[in-house]
Parts: structure tokens; sequence; C-alpha cells
């Protein structure tokens, strides 16, 4: 509001009207970044609340900047020559550093918020809980989107099967779990791959016949988009 009516929204909070607008636009600016920024950090896939970080800086600093060169072009000129040579330098330098940040975060393909590494791995250990409930539940929509098109699952004896057989198997009816559980991960990311080594407990009922294992697994997962999807499984039973 203080943006959009500088002096209208003083006014009608019964505050002392300006004799200027330059201080109420920038305020109004930095508050509508803010707003911005807040939203992103809503909406974006993060985890974890992590607060408005540089993403959130970004927005605010681009407000600010445009606002002030705004106003530096479209208002009379109240200020002498060195009052608005400092204003415009001060405009281009913010604007220009948030267009840098932004085109450098906006390359590093992580999304709009770059994140930390302890961040990263705390997607794919989430992702990877994801995986255990939708067994646990037969949710074959979420098993569906966590696998990749090019899905590989390596068997101990050799064999192979990719996304089309898994999803068939499963859709078959003949499988049941009482348990899926996957624990005491760790997880290593280089660049857009994540590899995770864990445990794995499984219980139920296959083609009636009952199954109970335990196993160490290897799961790596590729950053499509910002969406961690699952490109290979191999699984290694623990001998009891």
């Amino acid at each position: 509001m203080l943006l959009a009516f500088p002096a209208g929204v003083p006014k009608i909070l019964g505050l002392p009207v300006p004799t200027t607008y330059f201080y109420t636009s920038i305020l109004g600016a930095v508050l509508f970044g803010i707003g911005l920024a807040l939203l992103l950090e809503r909406y974006s896939k993060n985890s974890s609340p992590s607060g408005l970080g540089l993403t959130g800086a970004i927005v605010i600093n681009l407000c600010g900047g445009i606002t002030l060169l705004s106003w530096l072009v479209f208002s009379e000129p109240v200020l002498n020559q060195t009052g608005s040579l400092l204003l415009w330098l001060i405009a281009l330098l913010v604007i220009a550093t948030g267009v840098v940040e932004l085109i450098d975060i906006t390359s590093s393909g992580l999304g709009l918020t770059k994140l930390t590494q302890a961040q990263l791995q705390e997607q794919v250990i989430q992702r990877e809980l994801e995986w255990a409930k939708a067994h646990r539940d037969l949710d074959l929509v979420v098993i569906e989107e966590i696998l990749s098109d090019d899905f590989q699952s390596l068997q101990p004896e050799g064999s192979k099967y990719g996304k089309a057989e898994l999803l068939k198997s499963y859709g078959s009816g003949d499988r049941v779990w009482d348990i899926a559980e996957s624990t005491h991960h760790h997880v290593q990311i280089t660049g857009d791959l994540a590899v995770l080594v864990g445990r794995w407990r499984g219980k139920g009922i296959n083609t009636g016949e009952a199954f109970d294992y335990q196993s160490r697994f290897l799961s790596i997962y590729r950053n499509e988009a910002g969406v961690w999807r699952m490109i290979l499984e191999l699984s290694l039973p623990i001998r009891q």
C-alpha cells in the first residue's frame, strides 16, 4: 500500500504526511519485497524452514532498487547534483547485484534457493522415507512419481528390471507389506546425483508366501528440475 499510495496511507492512518514521498515509497518497496520473499519461502521445495536466505535478499534488493530507480526517473527533481548522483549509483549497484546473484542461483540447477549440502541430504532422506511409506500403503502413484523413467533395479543374483516391471509387479495385488522401513541413512551428493546407503526391513506376504528380511541397500537419486527421482537400486540381504 505504501508503494502504491505513499501519501494516502499516512493520511488514512492519521500519521504525519511527509513532505516528500521518497522514504515512504522505499519503505513500501522493501515491505513488498519481504512479502514476495516470504511467499517464495512458503512454496519452496525445502523440506524444512530455512529463513529467507539469498533468494529473499535478492527479491528485496530488486524491489527496492527498481523503486528507487523509478523514483529518480519519473519524480520531479528535488535533489542537488551530488545527491542525485549518489542515489543513481546506489540504485544501479543494488539492481546489478541482485541480477548477478539471480543468474548465479538460477544456473546452479537447484531452483530458486541455493541449498546447503545438509539441506540437500535431508531432501534425499525425506524422499527415501516417502518411498518406504509408499510400499506400506502400496501407493503406486507415489512409487511411479519417485522412479525415474530410466530406473533400474539390480538383484543379488545378477538379474535386473526397470520401472515398468516394478510397477506391474506391485500392481498385481499379490504383494502386501506389513513392514517397509528404511533406516541408517548415509547420503553423498555430487552435482545432481545423490548416493544413499541404508538399511531396509521388509515383512509381508507375496503370492501367498510370507517374507521377512533385512538388507543393506544402495540407491542413486537424480535431481530432475528440483525433484529427486530414483534411477538405480541395489539391495544385498543381511545374513541372520
